[in-house]
């Protein structure tokens, strides 16, 4: 007997309330960023660690002209870069801001340099990125996108997780000079 289609993400998943504008949800994670940006800017965060965990994205906003700094939950998911997934995906600012400018200047731990933007596309590349991010990291995935791959990794081949990382915004970042490295 066939499964019913499963929901990704579920209505109770932290992507799902950021994309629905939860205003709870929204208001806390708002909140988070600048934390962790102004821990970052003091050198504060890399010494927690959280350099392992988090790059600040530096963009000029598109309509301000402004620096804007945004830390992103990163891996080195694709081609060994500097790899991060939008879970807002093409509405996020940060990627409204890096395709209006392209300029990105990336903080990783101490190290800090501009790069290049090199957005995604390819369907197949997002579905097998996006797979081996809920295998490898099973708990942020459980979290962010509602996925429990222990409990079912069949789902993973699903028709609904195909469609998820289409709609997720993947960039890889090239570095195009650096300083403190």
């Amino acid at each position: 007997m066939d499964e019913p289609p499963v929901e990704i993400p579920p209505p109770t998943s932290l992507l799902a309330k950021i994309r629905k504008g939860e205003p709870t949800t929204v208001k806390r994670m708002r909140k988070i960023n600048k934390i962790v940006a102004f821990l970052y800017r003091s050198y504060i965060a890399p010494l927690l660690g959280l350099g392992f965990i988090f790059v600040l994205i530096e963009t000029v906003g598109r309509k301000t002209g402004k620096k804007r700094f945004t830390p992103v939950e990163y891996h080195l998911l694709y081609e060994n870069k500097v790899t991060v997934i939008s879970s807002r995906g093409r509405e996020a600012d940060w990627v409204k801001n890096i395709k209006a400018n392209n300029a990105v200047r990336l903080h990783v731990g101490f190290k800090e340099y501009e790069a290049k933007a090199l957005f995604i596309d390819n369907t197949d590349t997002k579905h097998k990125l996006l797979k081996s991010y809920c295998i490898k990291y099973p708990l942020f995935s459980k979290i962010l996108f509602g996925i429990d791959v222990r409990k079912n990794k069949h789902i993973l081949d699903s028709e609904s997780f195909q469609f998820l990382a289409d709609n997720l915004e993947f960039v890889a970042f090239e570095p195009i000079n650096s300083r403190n490295q």
